[in-house]
């Protein structure tokens, strides 16, 4: 190769390494942005996900250099609708879905809502839709001026430093804006190599990232961006209506001493609202007995903390604080509630650690400053499984999450702390006389009768529930308690205005590991949600007909299904892998990169050994269909050997991840010949989104069964190698 060649062959390995970090980085800060800043897309992660697989397949498949000039154009028009949204208040809309519950109030289900959300959906997704698909053309050129297995290792090589950086820049809280720098400069420096037009191009692109970081949010909101989700602090005097403030409002004071109402409203100042991903979440508040007093002369604000105060209050109307466990302890008003009443020690979990942080600086009563508590930043779930000491009260705060497992998985961050599996090592924790508590916001008597059901089944005998019958209560909080003392009948009522729940009269399916849905609404058909799916799934028929015309090349319907079963097991083992070792963010970062570098491994396997009769499709998918045999039937959580959990957590995790590294072998021995590396990775793509889709099966099915879905994939890839072959 000449001087000239070897310079060529370097510049085009660079630009493909970085549209290859581009590709992943990109999908990934549109997934988390969306997913924290417009409702619609706060549980269902899925829409963005298939829009940016759809537009980097069709923009790989057209590989046309001209189509990535326009990207900077696209960018700008994602955020813009974005801002839209956030100005008109659109952005606060939950996604109508009859089957799934996010919160969204079941009563505002209609055509009209249903028609609404439909518009927005699809108009906010044709931004990402349109930036990946000009990232896919450039990656498409790209690929086509290597062997299509250098090629791939590149992607890989590229995508692995995507996900690492942008897990980083998450992790230390950056804004969207900010974490969208890093492509910015990739993107213009590609932009510059192939001389763009600066109008067109890198204009564009600036005005992107100013448009995100223009604030829409009054001054005195503060918005933190979690490793998990968005956190914004409203201050309970602007969250709350105006007139709660107004001295001269007549009927809201119980006195007209203005001292008196000062110190009412001086608590105020001290309480705040978190709204996550923009949806109330929680209260941050003063429940002293001072506070309590003093804010008894504003009838509203008085009303919302006696209501704050009557919930933390119930556990400690049963039992004298000991020792205590609280997990979902959130900015601390459990643990101040403990505290108030005497607990001798509180061990305080929580999985995000800026609410710790925000607790800890922001709290009126600080309670994580108090001597007697110790606070983790763990999953809940994880955390159960590798304690072993007992405690006289084990709380499980509002657990209510709104934020799923990774970026695609239906499982959400709470949902394996709610499973049967997970009460009874929960019990586990108690001591013999110890009590259980779960608080739930029931708004639905279906979740309710789930939490109930989950519970019975996991002690042997039913909990009992209490609420507060309050009149005109606006926070409707059950608490089903677990332990001896129920268990015996021994418990003591509460006495008023705590009354008694009744459950069982609407038999519901009990949440378990391999089913941890606990927000999945007993209906047999969600229509808005298929309304909606369908109408993408359109789109992306409509996007991958150049694919299949057969004047247009080669089909490579084997690449297609590789594809859809691989994104499919991915999933799984995130899911998986999350009851292992916690749901947090670094579980799934972790597991994505591990298979990224599995995928580098294969490939330099099959390079090195692309003769070995190891290497043909009779051997490898024989090896993939026993390892999937074995990853069907391993137990999802622990194996009751006797051998060290260490050993035991490392075998279901190989045991897990083995079949992705089998399916990668596979990939990679079918992609080193092909002749069009653009198209075969389009059909491969486009595959991943059929893949995305399945996932969502496992809400009726359950975790395991999407390793049969896996296998009946691999099968018809199989199929379809078998009859390239033969072709």
């Amino acid at each position: 190769m000449s001087g000239n060649g070897e310079i060529a062959a370097k510049r085009f390995r660079v630009e493909l390494f970085l549209i290859s970090f581009v590709s992943l980085y990109f999908e990934l800060l549109i997934i988390r942005w969306l997913s924290g800043d417009v409702r619609f897309f706060t549980v269902f992660r899925t829409f963005p996900l298939v829009a940016c697989f759809v537009g980097l397949g069709l923009g790989c498949a057209l590989a046309n250099p001209k189509i990535f000039k326009m990207c900077g154009i696209a960018l700008l028009i994602t955020v813009a609708f974005e801002k839209f949204l956030a100005v008109t208040g659109l952005r606060f809309a939950m996604f109508p879905s009859v089957g799934i519950y996010s919160w969204q109030d079941m009563s505002e289900i209609n055509l009209p809502n249903i028609f609404l959300c439909t518009v927005c959906v699809l108009f906010m997704l044709a931004g990402p839709f349109a930036a990946m698909t000009c990232i896919g053309a450039k990656l498409g050129e790209l690929f086509n001026k290597f062997r299509p297995l250098n090629a791939y290792s590149i992607d890989v090589a590229g995508a692995i430093a995507g996900s690492i950086v942008f897990a980083l820049v998450s992790f230390i809280g950056l804004q969207p804006w900010a974490l969208a720098i890093p492509v910015i400069i990739a993107i213009a420096y590609l932009m510059w190599r192939d001389r763009v037009n600066i109008a067109l191009g890198i204009l564009p692109l600036l005005a992107s990232v100013i448009t995100m970081a223009w604030p829409v949010e009054p001054a005195s909101t503060e918005t933190y961006w979690s490793p998990y989700q968005q956190l914004t602090l409203h201050p309970f005097r602007e969250y709350f209506s105006p007139e709660w403030s107004n001295p001269k409002k007549t009927g809201l004071w119980t006195t007209a001493d203005a001292e008196k109402q000062k110190a009412a409203l001086d608590v105020a100042d001290r309480c705040y609202v978190m709204l996550l991903n923009l949806g109330p979440y929680l209260s941050s508040v003063d429940l002293t007995p001072k506070a309590l007093q003093d804010v008894a002369a504003s009838k509203p604000f008085n009303m919302r903390l006696s209501i704050e105060s009557r919930r933390y209050q119930l556990p400690y109307k049963f039992k004298r604080p000991g020792d205590i466990l609280i997990v979902g302890s959130g900015t601390g008003n459990d643990v101040a509630a403990a505290l108030r009443n005497g607990a001798e020690h509180v061990d305080a979990v929580e999985l995000d650690p800026v609410i710790i942080d925000i607790g800890k600086r922001k709290h009126p009563e600080h309670p994580y400053a108090n001597e007697r508590v110790n606070v983790v930043c763990d999953d809940a779930r994880h955390f159960f499984n590798k304690c072993n000491k007992q405690y006289d009260m084990v709380i499980l705060g509002g657990l209510n999450s709104q934020t799923v497992v990774g970026q695609g998985s239906s499982v959400r961050v709470d949902t394996y702390v709610h499973t049967k599996e997970s009460i009874e090592r929960a019990l586990r924790l108690l001591k013999p006389d110890g009590l259980m508590m779960l608080t739930s916001y029931d708004t639905l008597e279906w979740l309710g009768e789930r939490v109930f059901a989950t519970m019975k089944e996991a002690a042997g005998y039913a909990p009992i529930v209490y609420f507060d019958n309050t009149e005109n209560m606006t926070i409707y909080w059950d608490t089903f308690i677990l332990g001896s003392a129920v268990k015996n009948g021994s418990l003591p009522p509460p006495g008023l205005p705590y009354c008694q729940k009744r459950f069982g009269s609407m038999p519901q399916r009990a949440v378990t590991d391999d089913w941890p849905y606990m927000y999945v609404a007993p209906v047999s058909f969600d229509g808005p949600y298929w309304f909606v799916m369908s109408i993408v799934l359109f789109i992306a028929l409509l996007s991958g007909i150049p694919l299949v015309r057969k004047r247009n090349g080669k089909q490579f319907w084997q690449m297609f299904f590789l594809g859809a079963g691989f994104l499919l097991l991915e999933l799984k083992s995130i899911s998986q892998l999350s009851l292992l070792y916690g749901s947090t963010w670094l579980t799934s970062s972790i597991v994505i990169d591990v298979i990224l570098l599995m995928v580098l491994i294969a490939n330099f396997i099959v390079s090195r050994f692309e003769k070995s009769p190891l290497m043909k499709p009779s051997v490898l998918y024989p090896f993939l269909f026993v390892l999937l045999a074995a990853n069907y039937f391993t137990p999802t959580n622990e194996i009751h050997t006797g051998a060290p959990p260490l050993i035991m957590n490392a075998v279901i995790t190989v045991l897990s991840l083995l079949p992705l590294f089998a399916a990668s072998l596979i990939f990679s021995s079918a992609f080193k010949g092909v002749e069009n590396p653009n198209r075969a990775l389009a059909f491969n793509l486009f595959g991943a989104v059929i893949g995305g889709l399945l996932e969502y099966a496992a809400n009726y099915t359950g975790i395991k069964f999407l390793v049969l879905i896996a296998t009946a994939l691999y099968s018809l890839a199989f199929l379809s190698s078998a009859r390239e072959a033969r072709h």
